[in-house]
């Protein structure tokens, strides 16, 4: 195996661990994800129906990974500022060629080492980077009720109503479960050796760690809508040859 040693993150060319979560995601509030304005037919009471798939709600993969990676963005600086500007960079920029740096690791013209790790792009990809942490769909199970919700825009200048703009939106009532499962390549959630490697660490269980605190995804999150929980969480881990380990996950630290 080729060893790009000005890009260490450049390793999934060989998968060395594979870790599995699932759990169930609880809205502990309306949940709305919506499936466009357009999208709505004759058949339709609302002008806004959730997504669905065979009448089913779902969660799509997408919509949590855009919600994670932003929150593991808006907390960079608090995770690894202590640690320097290596880590806090979500986005280095160059005037030379105005690339994203995922992972650099090279020397100044003193000979010093210098070292760049946006770790949102290391969990999530970017460009030609792949992604360590893939989220599917979150489907449905069990019982749900899907309410539908009338509202009406307000005048911002006058501060009443604007004639004509009634509108009506789907959502997902409180109490719904759907299933969460995430495949993680080469990180080891327990322990890492190397820098680099264990601060990825501890970004994937941050994240985790949010989804049991819980977090706001979808639409109209400003109004409280949104907010999920991870509940039921079950963490294991295999390496390439070897069986399945189930992981101690309230032992895991941070």
């Amino acid at each position: 195996m080729f060893v790009n040693e000005e890009r260490p993150c450049y390793d999934l060319d060989r998968i060395k661990v594979v870790t599995e979560v699932t759990g169930y995601l609880t809205n502990l509030t309306p949940l709305r994800i919506g499936s466009g304005k357009g999208s709505a037919s004759f058949r339709d009471t609302t002008d806004n129906p959730i997504l669905t798939r065979g009448d089913m709600p779902y969660i799509p993969g997408s919509s949590l990974k855009g919600a994670l990676r932003s929150w593991l963005e808006a907390n960079v600086e608090g995770l690894y500022g202590r640690l320097g500007q290596k880590y806090t960079k979500v986005y280095p920029i160059t005037a030379r060629d105005n690339e994203v740096k995922s992972c650099v690791k090279s020397s100044d013209t003193q000979g010093n080492q210098v070292e760049e790790y946006c770790i949102p792009c290391i969990i999530f990809g970017h460009k030609d980077l792949s992604a360590r942490m893939n989220i599917m769909d979150a489907t449905v199970e069990g019982s749900f009720k899907v309410e539908s919700y009338t509202g009406v825009s307000i005048n911002r200048v006058f501060g009443g109503q604007s004639p004509g703009h009634l509108f009506t939106f789907d959502y997902v009532s409180p109490g719904a479960k759907f299933r969460f499962r995430s495949i993680i390549y080469n990180v080891n959630v327990e322990n890492e050796t190397e820098e680099w490697r264990e601060q990825v660490r501890r970004g994937v269980v941050f994240l985790l760690r949010s989804l049991e605190e819980g977090l706001f995804i979808g639409a109209r999150k400003t109004t409280g809508a949104g907010l999920v929980k991870l509940q039921d969480i079950r963490v294991r881990t295999m390496v390439p040859g070897q069986p399945w380990r189930e992981v101690k996950w309230a032992e895991v630290k941070l």
